[in-house]
């Protein structure tokens, strides 16, 4: 499991100065994923709170989640790709969120 606390995946949470996601995944070669030869047979990505809470990451967002997926499942061609998106956010972001995902 790879998972940072209030980091999204362009914008992190309140605007923190951490690293967000895609860099801490060392876009462009996400290189902390695991190698091919430890290949998941499930990838969940569950990205996007911190990306829409109280912001709208819009198409930087949809950019960067389809190239992560695209890149999960050139590496890993066999697993089965699922996306979430959590409770936390308002009935607006969380649509938001949704229709990036």
């Amino acid at each position: 499991m790879l998972a940072v606390v209030g980091r999204g995946l362009v914008y992190n949470y309140e605007n923190g100065t951490a690293p967000n996601m895609q860099t801490w995944l060392g876009y462009p070669k996400y290189e902390r994923l695991p190698p091919r030869r430890e290949a998941p047979g499930l990838v969940i990505i569950h990205l996007g709170t911190n990306d829409f809470y109280k912001h709208d990451a819009g198409a930087e967002f949809t950019d960067a989640y389809a190239d992560l997926a695209d890149h999960i499942l050139s590496r890993y061609p066999h697993a089965k790709l699922v996306a979430m998106i959590g409770p936390m956010l308002d009935e607006q972001e969380r649509s938001r969120a949704s229709d990036a995902i």
